[in-house]
C-alpha cells in the first residue's frame, strides 16, 4: 500500500532495483555502446556513479521533510515512528554497548527502501 503511494518511475536505463537488471546487464551494454561508437570513429566518454553505502547515509529528518505531503498522513505517521524509534547495539570484544538511537540510513533489504531513497 505504501509502495504505491511513494510516486517512483525508474528509467529505462536504470540498473539498480529492477528485476533481471544488474551489474552484468549495465557492463554489457556499455561494452556494446562503446564498440559501436568506436566502429563509428566516435569518440566515447563514460561517467560512473557508485552510489555505495548511499542507503547508510540518508538522513531522516530530511527524508521525512520530503515525504510530507507526498502519501496519507497516516502512513507518513506509520513510516516516520518505525525510524525514529530505531535503536541499535554494538559489540566489542564480547562486551554489548547500551543502546543508541539510528537517526540515519534505510533498512537494508526492506522493499520500500528503494522507493524512498528516489524520493
Amino acid at each position: 500500500m505504501i509502495i504505491k503511494k511513494v510516486s517512483y518511475t525508474a528509467d529505462e536505463t536504470q540498473f539498480g532495483f529492477r528485476k533481471g537488471r544488474g551489474t552484468t546487464t549495465a557492463v554489457s551494454l556499455a561494452h556494446d555502446v562503446v564498440k559501436y561508437m568506436n566502429n563509428k570513429d566516435t569518440p566515447v566518454y563514460i561517467c560512473s556513479l557508485d552510489a555505495q553505502k548511499c542507503f547508510d547515509s540518508i538522513w531522516h529528518d530530511g527524508l521525512f521533510h520530503k515525504l510530507t505531503g507526498k502519501i496519507p498522513d497516516l502512513h507518513w505517521i506509520f513510516l516516520y515512528k518505525w525510524y525514529r524509534s530505531s535503536k541499535a547495539q554494538a559489540r566489542w570484544t564480547g562486551e554489548l554497548s547500551s543502546q543508541f538511537n539510528i537517526s540515519k540510513g534505510m533498512r537494508q533489504g526492506s522493499i520500500l527502501s528503494p522507493r524512498l531513497f528516489s524520493v
